[in-house]
């Protein structure tokens, strides 16, 4: 799945399994993740539930260490 397709599913369906979207710890708390394709990551923080503030994107190495 390209990573705008993984992107427009995230629009309409946040918790859907394939993106693993899930709540960070450490450097990151307060964020979430979601999985874009291959090793790609999204960190972001929902400010409101219609405004979400994509943050950071990167391989997980880049983003986590």
């Amino acid at each position: 799945m390209a990573t705008r397709q993984r992107l427009r599913l995230f629009e309409v369906e946040p918790k859907n399994v394939v993106l693993n979207n899930h709540s960070l710890k450490g450097k990151y708390i307060g964020c979430r993740s979601i999985n874009i394709g291959g090793d790609l990551r999204v960190v972001y923080i929902a400010r409101s539930a219609i405004l979400i503030e994509f943050l950071y994107i990167g391989t997980h190495s880049q983003l986590y260490g």
